[in-house]
């Protein structure tokens, strides 16, 4: 069996990836919601809560594309094949630990 090489266009590949929802997209969508209401006071004029949602529609997206060329090399997939069990176990601790923090905090809601 032979591989087919399909060339589909940058363009397009980004346009999918911007409207097709996702759980990246949710996530943008809940910090930007947390953070008008936590940054942007009421009664702002317009154009600062155009320049927040900008800002983080653009922190977003850097952070987004620098998270998929980075992991796209080959030198960062390698090191993270060799690593995964390592990072795995280290973020499981964290969150046994996170977990275990808060259940044992003593203070009432």
């Amino acid at each position: 069996m032979t591989a087919v090489s399909v060339l589909i266009p940058l363009w397009l590949v980004w346009t999918a990836g911007v409207l097709i929802p996702g759980p990246n997209f949710l996530a943008v969508t809940h910090a930007a919601a947390s953070l008008f209401a936590v940054a942007v006071p009421q009664g702002a004029p317009q154009w600062i809560t155009v320049a927040a949602f900008g800002l983080i529609v653009g922190t977003a997206w850097g952070w987004y594309s620098l998270c998929g060329i980075m992991a796209s090399h080959h030198r960062v997939t390698a090191s993270y094949k060799r690593f995964r069990t390592v990072l795995k176990r280290g973020a499981g601790a964290d969150f046994v630990g996170f977990g275990a923090a808060l259940a044992l905090d003593s203070r009432e809601f």
